[in-house]
C-alpha cells in the first residue's frame, strides 16, 4: 500500500548535459550512428519512495547529486533491418548533510541512493519487416494488404516500445522510482 503525502514539496533541479553524436551513411540504405552524453543533475527536494512494514510513501529526501554517462550505437543494415544497443552508467548520491528538519548528521551523506540502478541497458534489438519492400508489389492484392497491415502494426509496436524505453530512461534520470 502506498500512502499519500500532503507534505511533499516540488523537486527543483539544475541539469547540465554534454553530448556528442556520430552519424554516417555508408550507402543509400546502410547507416551507422553513435551518440554519447554526460550529465550532472543537482536536485533539491528529491521525491523518494520510502518503505515501512505494511506501507510505503513518498517523501522529500532533501538534496541529491546524480551524474553519469549514456551511449547508444545503432546500425541500419539495410532498409528493413537494424541493430541497436544502449547503456547507461550513473551515480545517484544523497547530498543531504542533515536528516530533514533536524541537526542530526545523515549517515547516508554522499552515499549511493538505494533502488536506483548504477548500470543498465536496453540490450540488443534486432528488428525487421516481414515482407521486404519491392517483393510485396508482385504479390496478389490480399497478401499485399495483409503484409502491409502486419508491417504497420510492427512499426507502431516498435515506436511504442521506443517511447516507453525513453520514458523509463528519463524517469530514472529524473530520480523517479517505481519502488521496486
Amino acid at each position: 500500500t502506498t500512502l499519500t503525502s500532503t507534505e511533499l514539496k516540488a523537486e527543483q533541479a539544475n541539469n547540465y548535459n554534454l553530448g556528442i553524436m556520430f552519424d554516417r551513411y555508408y550507402n543509400a540504405n546502410s547507416r551507422l550512428q553513435f551518440e554519447s552524453n554526460g550529465y550532472i543533475m543537482q536536485v533539491k527536494n528529491m521525491m523518494y519512495l520510502t518503505s515501512v512494514v505494511g506501507y510505503s510513501k513518498y517523501q522529500n529526501l532533501g538534496e541529491a547529486l546524480l551524474y553519469g554517462v549514456d551511449g547508444e550505437i545503432k546500425w541500419d543494415i539495410d532498409r528493413n533491418w537494424f541493430v541497436s544497443f544502449n547503456a547507461t552508467w550513473q551515480k545517484s548520491l544523497d547530498y543531504s548533510k542533515y536528516i530533514a528538519g533536524t541537526n542530526t548528521e545523515s549517515e547516508t551523506y554522499k552515499m549511493q541512493l538505494p533502488h536506483i540502478p548504477i548500470l543498465f541497458s536496453t540490450g540488443c534489438w534486432i528488428t525487421g519487416r516481414i515482407i521486404p519492400l519491392g517483393v510485396k508489389d508482385s504479390m496478389p492484392g490480399r497478401i499485399t494488404r495483409a503484409a502491409t497491415r502486419i508491417n504497420t502494426i510492427m512499426d507502431m509496436s516498435l515506436a511504442a516500445i521506443r517511447i516507453i524505453r525513453y520514458l523509463l530512461l528519463a524517469c530514472t534520470r529524473w530520480g523517479w522510482s517505481t519502488g521496486s
